[in-house]
């Protein structure tokens, strides 16, 4: 079972408040079936992978709350509503009567499915089951319809729960995706996928606490590094000065800074004032008129 199969089963199992079922069923129809029509009547087919999704739309459908005689069955990846599709449609808010009493599609998400936090709840769960999917590795969410006024409904009812989603082509499709990682750990507990969230939060601050952690170790390095350059250098004049005039004819303060720093290239300043019983800024200083006696050096004849 892949991460979003296992996603959509959690998010099935999770409770769905009374008066929410017509919300859910909407944005399920909405976004993964198809409908015809031929001599024997009007069919409506829902298609998922999804058995749980299955098991949840044949419970709707068998509840009192649905208010509509139908027929369904299942065959293979598909539940088919055989009898009452239509009547099912304009219950569900998908069709419904124009001025002139006849049937027509209803644009966006009617009203009357979102007009409390627990319905835009179910319906974007409905909307989700139907038609989305979750790449954890690229941490990119999205969900696929055919009509753009429906994806633009759907975008401003994520946006609703203060979490950012954008809306994109894709050939005949457009996609409501969401991108930003909080965003998403957000939109799953929206859903009531608590377990899901916490999960993708814990992965999250791994990688943040790793990058954290890669980035003082590159610090560290590069300090290191810069740290060996100088040292590099400050030993080039420092064995200049004893080849020229020897060390002995440094004062003693200069060098007890010298002999220590041709003994080892690596050690910071911290460290060599810590050996040496004096300050960091001694030690800079020292060092720098080393510098400054090696330059003299090399500008004699």
């Amino acid at each position: 079972m892949n991460y979003t199969s296992r996603t959509k089963q959690i998010i099935c199992e999770t409770k769905l408040e009374k008066g929410c079922e017509l919300s859910l069923l909407s944005a399920v129809i909405h976004t993964c079936s198809t409908l015809s029509r031929s001599c024997g009547g009007t069919r409506l087919t829902l298609t998922s992978s999804n058995e749980s999704l299955h098991e949840l739309v044949f419970s709707i459908l068998g509840s009192t709350e649905l208010g509509v005689d139908i027929e369904a069955e299942r065959s293979g990846r598909d539940t088919v509503v055989t009898s009452g599709a239509m009547e099912l449609l304009e219950r569900v808010r998908i069709v419904g009567l124009d001025g002139e009493g006849t049937l027509s599609f209803v644009h966006g998400i009617a009203k009357e499915l979102i007009n409390t936090e627990a319905k835009r709840t179910a319906y974007l769960k409905g909307v989700f089951l139907g038609a989305g999917s979750f790449s954890p590795s690229a941490w990119h969410l999205e969900i696929g319809v055919s009509d753009f006024s429906y994806a633009e409904a759907i975008e401003k009812l994520i946006a609703g729960f203060d979490l950012s989603a954008h809306v994109f082509g894709r050939k005949d499709k457009y996609i409501v995706y969401i991108k930003k990682r909080e965003d998403i750990c957000g939109f799953f507990g929206c859903l009531g996928a608590t377990g899901i969230m916490f999960e993708l939060l814990e992965t999250l601050n791994r990688n943040k606490t790793k990058k954290s952690s890669s980035g003082t170790t590159n610090l560290e390095v590069s300090n290191l590094m810069r740290t060996i350059d100088v040292s590099v250098e400050q030993i080039e004049a420092i064995k200049l000065i004893e080849e020229k005039k020897g060390l002995s004819s440094l004062g003693d303060k200069l060098y007890e800074v010298a002999k220590l720093r041709l003994g080892d290239a690596e050690l910071s300043y911290d460290d060599m004032a810590a050996k040496l019983g004096i300050s960091k800024g001694s030690v800079k200083y020292r060092l720098k008129k080393l510098m400054g006696i090696a330059e003299t050096l090399r500008s004699e004849p």
